[in-house]
């Protein structure tokens, strides 16, 4: 999973892949000359505020 944050709105974006046109989902700019880095830490839903633990919390099985 690669970071970039945005030259333009100061807010971080995610993708899994650093080769493609990146735009900010908040504003849209076009950051794909942004240096991406490896995002690091475990995955957080912004929401609820609990890892992300690989199993889909309904379900309670392996997300794919």
């Amino acid at each position: 999973m690669f970071k970039k944050t945005c030259f333009s709105c100061g807010r971080n974006s995610y993708s899994s892949n650093n080769t493609i046109k990146w735009l900010c989902p908040y504003c849209n700019q076009d950051i794909s000359s942004v240096g991406a880095v490896v995002a690091e830490g475990p995955l957080v839903n912004p929401d609820s505020k609990e890892p992300f633990t690989g199993k889909d919390p309904i379900k309670n099985k392996d997300v794919v």
